[in-house]
């Protein structure tokens, strides 16, 4: 069997963060909501995104409730403080595209205007 470190999703965005500098990195989160059926109830899956350096350009023309297709790679890491020990892992995009726009938000409709050879009506 072949490892691979690739990936590829699917999902509607949900939240855009703010582009953040640490310890001289660069970086930037994306969440994808990538719900799904079951038993017929919606369950929601919220994915985060990882942007890095001049990847998290790619987040800029992004909008709420695109639909998008995110490619990158995975990334894990083991860690340990104090005694205890986990793993991590993060999603690094690569390449986002935008397949279905967020729907345009509406104006609110012009208050009636009352034409200026009509009485006020009081």
């Amino acid at each position: 069997m072949e490892h691979s470190t690739e990936f590829e999703l699917v999902g509607t965005v949900s939240a855009i963060a703010e582009t953040q500098t640490r310890a001289n990195a660069t970086f930037r989160e994306v969440v994808l909501d990538c719900g799904y059926e079951f038993k017929n109830q919606h369950r929601d899956n919220p994915v985060a995104i990882t942007l890095t350096g001049d990847k998290c350009a790619l987040a800029d023309p992004l909008d709420p409730g695109d639909v998008v297709q995110v490619e990158g790679r995975i990334g894990g890491r083991r860690w340990e403080v104090d005694g205890r020990s986990g793993f991590s892992t993060r999603l690094y995009a690569a390449k986002i595209k935008v397949l279905e726009a967020a729907p345009a938000a509406t104006d609110a409709p012009a208050p009636d205007e009352t034409p200026e050879d009509e009485p006020m009506p009081f």
